[in-house]
């Protein structure tokens, strides 16, 4: 079970449709928590805002936000910090090099 309360958090990293924020435990395990916003069902892509997701004859369009847990392994966590936490200058050559 991954708890955020008792795991570390690492690295966290925001769009305007979602948060994910890497965490890892005291057994050394590796997750990361994600938020996604949803308008209408549909998933909100990293640089929408919900105004271009909603039905245009529908003014009252639906919100809502969907939260998983997705564990990783070591390298997959340190993939995922640099793409997210490097400068895309140097994330080429770090990636390169794992």
């Amino acid at each position: 079970m991954y708890d955020t309360a008792s795991a570390t958090s690492l690295a966290g990293h925001r769009t305007s449709s979602t948060h994910e924020e890497l965490y890892q435990t005291a057994e050394g395990e590796f997750f990361l928590l994600i938020h996604q916003v949803y308008v209408d069902g549909l998933k909100l892509g990293p640089h929408d805002v919900w105004l271009d997701l909603r039905a245009a004859k529908h003014p009252n369009s639906r919100l809502h936000c969907r939260q998983g847990i997705r564990p990783m392994e070591r390298h997959e966590a340190l993939e995922w910090c640099i793409k997210t936490q490097i400068p895309l200058t140097f994330r080429g050559l770090l990636l390169e090099s794992t």
